[in-house]
């Protein structure tokens, strides 16, 4: 009966992260951590119920990830909120800073700056569409 509870699990864990789609920011490395460990060490905490010991300490190392996470999440909420933005948002400002520290007059393109904000060529999301159909 256990293992069934987790091949189950294991299978409804994988059809669940193919399905993710994150844009990268400095939780994602802790955010992950949780996804894996925790629900591994909660499930092993359970079949070891009857070892007090082990089931105390693999729920213990089953929040340490969580801990992790609401740590990280406080000190870059206050002291470095530039990083919970996404790398695209994060590339794309820095663009927009450079082209404002150069000094000069720069006349740029709106189509530039559309390409900038919107990277997927309409040419690409046209072939995808006609594809699907």
């Amino acid at each position: 009966m256990p293992d069934e509870i987790f091949d189950r699990f294991a299978q409804l864990a994988q059809n669940t992260v193919g399905k993710i789609q994150v844009k990268s920011s400095a939780l994602n490395p802790a955010l992950w951590l949780c996804l894996v460990a925790m629900p591994i060490c909660f499930c092993a905490a359970y079949y070891f119920r009857d070892d007090p010991f082990l089931k105390y300490l693999l729920i213990i190392a089953g929040i340490v990830p969580l801990l992790n996470a609401v740590g990280l999440s406080i000190y870059f909420a206050i002291y470095k909120t530039e990083k919970l933005q996404s790398e695209e948002y994060q590339l794309k400002h820095q663009l927009l800073q450079i082209a404002q520290a150069s000094g000069e007059r720069i006349i740029i393109n709106p189509r530039t700056i559309h390409a900038i904000a919107n990277p997927v060529s309409p040419r690409l999301i046209e072939s995808e569409a006609e594809e699907n159909q």
